[in-house]
């Protein structure tokens, strides 16, 4: 299963896509008639206030979650209607992700962090690949420490080598600025935009941050349940 694409290409599209989650007696809608095209090797803003839906467009993207209705085409891969174990594998393989709270674990040092993908993809690469993506995010030289010996900068950095570690098509970040000071963030998304432009990936990225989505391609709105075009 692969998402090789032609710069220029739709590689994931939405099509009327809702989802909503049930609290008790009542459902809550979170996402209604979403439909959204994205070009291959673009970078996309997500904007929203918490809360509006930002994180369940992306999870819906990866198939973490699935759709109430609408389909979900990724490089023509129907991710609405395959089984989990084959959107974990889709995933696995073709999704990386960078969040808000770096979510890396915290029992295997940074270099051991960076080679887990590669290891569940069964990548022929060794401690060197992971160490040249750590000397890419300026980090070599930390490759023996575990994460709580990092600074929140630092852990982002290593989580964007990370998520580059399975050479994925699509790179997914939630919030990636959000738990960062105003320098630090900056410092992050621009590191996180040029390697993954340098890379030739598809970005999206959720944010509330007007300042994040500046440097987008296209930015969408999500403003009562639904997608809109700001840019």
């Amino acid at each position: 299963m692969s998402l090789e694409s032609e710069p220029g290409a739709p590689i994931v599209s939405l099509r009327g896509v809702g989802k909503s989650f049930r609290e008790g007696e009542r459902r809550h809608p979170v996402l209604e008639s979403v439909d959204l095209d994205v070009t291959a090797g673009s970078f996309v803003a997500v904007l929203g206030r918490s809360g509006t839906g930002k994180s369940t467009l992306l999870n819906l993207i990866s198939g973490i979650d699935i759709p109430d209705s609408g389909e979900i085409i990724v490089a023509g891969i129907p991710i609405h209607a395959i089984d989990e174990q084959e959107r974990s594998l889709f995933r696995r393989r073709q999704i990386g992700f960078v969040f808000q709270f770096f979510n890396l674990l915290p029992t295997l040092t940074v270099e051991e962090n960076v080679l887990l993908p590669m290891q569940l993809n069964r990548l022929d690469a060794g401690p060197e690949a992971a160490r040249a993506l750590l000397e890419s995010v300026g980090l070599r030289d930390r490759h023996a420490s575990f994460p709580d010996r990092l600074s929140g900068g630092e852990q982002q950095r290593v989580a964007i080598a990370r998520a580059l570690a399975a050479n994925p098509a699509i790179i997914l970040a939630d919030e990636p600025t959000g738990n960062l000071d105003a320098d630090t963030g900056r410092d992050v998304l621009g590191l996180l935009e040029r390697m993954v432009r340098d890379e030739g990936k598809t970005l999206l990225i959720a944010t509330h941050s007007h300042e994040v989505a500046a440097g987008a391609d296209r930015v969408v709105r999500i403003r009562d349940h639904r997608l809109v075009e700001v840019l």
